[in-house]
């Protein structure tokens, strides 16, 4: 195993590699969406484009398995070379919406895959020691990526259109593929009976794993109530012109979260010796019930700013320490699944939150919205706490 800070290490390629990816995910998205509408140019359309690009992650209990069959560094680079060519296709093609929603489903699903194939691989190219590190340098990337994708992504078509745009994504993927081969090989150690098992039974055998394991048990639960706090974004925009912000307002409120998330990845970084995993889950998930509810009942639009920065950094020390706890404690031939099922249940949770999220907010307030998934945050944290208290990962 080789050192984090190692600037040859394969951890360090597999970085490397992925944050390419996920700045092109964000330039192509970009591109996508202003390619739709200026074609479609209708509301619906764009939110159809949005929709199948999430739409894939009702097949993590298939996805994971893909990830505990085969070497993860394959699994991962195989990914990266399918969505370098379905996003080659739609660049030379630009289909029309219903052939291009195929494909962006398509290249959604092969990103699916690569994410928990991502996560289970760490544990093999960093120390036990590392791991918190690890998965806060992994996150903190991951969120930087996000931010940085999109902006260049609009630079980019501004300057020279959408096929650029779509250019460049391509061009990440392909670029990240020698990073991947130079990581060692990345193959699960399954038994003979896990190999000789069915595809079929393997994703059933994922979703036990989690009922059974009383770790995933616990921070499923924990990360899926999480999941319904994202009905927060839905509140966002009603609690500006509440307080008569604007748009720059709206705008400030939601970069302040991922600013805290950024600056919780970093307080992780330096710390001189990291928090327990169980109680920096815990303790992550309180505060992100904490930002919420507190940003519920702010007097002024900067307080509220703070304290979804507050949140922010709370949603970074509860996933960070997920992770580690579930690289340390699920066997090695289950990580996938489990980290597929796990990410998987919480997008679903987070899309349920949207739509009820507007149906409380219709009937009540964003005060009430914010309080409510303050809430909902709160209850994660002791219901994990409650779950963990007799484990030690």
């Amino acid at each position: 195993m080789t050192a984090i800070g190692s600037r040859s290490s394969p951890f360090t390629a597999l970085l490397a590699a992925r944050a390419l990816s996920l700045v092109g995910d964000g330039v192509g998205t970009l591109a996508l969406v202003v390619y739709v509408q200026r074609s479609v140019g209708t509301g619906k359309a764009i939110g159809l484009l949005l929709l199948f690009e999430a739409l894939p992650s009702l097949l993590s209990p298939i996805s994971g398995v893909v990830s505990d069959r085969f070497d993860r560094r394959l699994v991962i680079a195989a990914c990266e070379v399918a969505q370098g060519l379905l996003t080659v296709l739609i660049l030379a093609w630009l289909p029309t919406l219903p052939l291009l929603l195929t494909l962006v489903g398509l290249k959604s699903t092969a990103a699916r895959i690569a994410d928990p194939a991502t996560r289970s691989a760490v544990p093999s190219l960093v120390p036990d020691e590392g791991l918190v590190r690890a998965n806060a340098w992994y996150g903190a990337l991951r969120e930087g990526a996000q931010v940085l994708g999109p902006l260049l992504g609009g630079v980019l078509v501004a300057i020279a259109g959408v096929r650029a745009g779509l250019a460049a994504d391509a061009a990440t993927f392909f670029i990240s593929v020698p990073l991947l081969l130079r990581l060692p090989s990345l193959r699960p150690d399954a038994t003979g009976e896990e190999e000789r098992e069915g595809f079929a039974t393997q994703v059933r055998e994922g979703v036990r794993y989690i009922v059974r394991h009383p770790v995933a048990r616990a921070v499923a639960l924990g990360f899926f109530f999480i999941g319904f706090t994202g009905a927060d974004d839905v509140a966002m925009p009603f609690l500006a012109r509440h307080f008569g912000a604007g748009s720059a307002g709206l705008g400030t409120l939601y970069a302040a979260t991922a600013l805290g998330l950024v600056l919780g990845y970093l307080v992780i970084l330096r710390l001189i010796r990291p928090i327990a995993p169980a109680a920096g889950f815990v303790a992550g998930c309180a505060v992100v019930g904490i930002g919420n509810g507190l940003t519920g009942i702010a007097p002024a639009i900067a307080v509220a700013v703070g304290f979804q920065l507050v949140r922010g950094v709370g949603i970074a020390v509860l996933e960070t320490n997920l992770q580690t706890m579930l690289q340390r404690t699920v066997e090695p031939s289950m990580l996938g699944r489990v980290f597929a099922n796990v990410y998987g249940a919480v997008s679903i949770a987070g899309a349920l939150s949207v739509s009820l999220g507007g149906v409380l907010l219709d009937a009540t307030s964003p005060r009430v919205v914010l309080l409510t998934v303050g809430a909902l945050g709160l209850a994660a944290s002791a219901a994990s706490g409650v779950l963990l208290r007799r484990v030690k990962p």
